[in-house]
C-alpha cells in the first residue's frame, strides 16, 4: 500500500521539475502539517467583537482562555499516546499544544467576555463599552 501525504495547498504533481521550488514555498510554520495553530475569525459588530476558531477535536476542558494586561490569550494542549504496535500506517492528527493572544480594543468590557464551545468551534463574545454620554450640568 503506497501512502501519500496530503497536503490541501499542493496538489500532487508527478515527475515535475519544479515541484522540489514550489513546495519549499509552503514549507514555514504555518503551512506545516505538524502545527496545531487553529484558523479563526474575528467580526466587529455595532455592540461587541466576536472571535470564532476552529478547533476539531479539542474538549472543552483541553482549552484555557485569559486576559491579562489587555491581551486576550486562547491556548489549548491535546495529547494522544500511540503505541507503535496500534497498527498505525501513518499518524496525521497532532498531538501537541498552541498559544494564540489578540490585544484587546480599548473599550472592552473584559468582565463581562463570553465563551460558548460547540462542535469543535469556539465563539468568544467581547462587549464593547458604551459610548460616554453627554452629560448636563446645573449652574448655581
Amino acid at each position: 500500500m503506497n501512502l501519500t501525504l496530503w497536503n490541501p495547498f499542493f496538489a500532487p504533481v508527478t515527475g515535475s521539475p519544479f515541484r522540489g521550488l514550489l513546495q519549499s514555498m509552503f514549507e514555514d510554520d504555518r503551512w506545516n502539517n505538524e502545527t496545531l495553530v487553529p484558523a479563526v475569525d474575528v467580526r466587529e459588530t455595532d455592540t461587541s467583537y466576536e472571535l470564532i476558531a476552529e478547533l476539531p477535536g479539542f474538549s472543552k476542558d483541553d482549552l484555557k482562555l485569559e486576559v491579562k494586561d489587555g491581551v486576550l490569550m486562547l491556548s489549548a494542549e491535546r495529547n494522544e499516546k500511540k503505541e507503535e504496535n496500534d497498527g498505525y500506517l501513518r499518524i496525521e492528527r497532532r498531538s501537541g499544544m498552541f498559544s494564540r493572544s489578540w490585544t484587546l480594543p480599548e473599550g472592552t468590557k473584559v468582565e463581562d467576555i463570553g465563551a460558548h464551545y460547540e462542535n469543535g468551534v469556539l465563539t468568544l463574545t467581547i462587549p464593547k463599552a458604551e459610548a460616554a454620554k453627554p452629560r448636563q450640568i446645573s449652574i448655581h
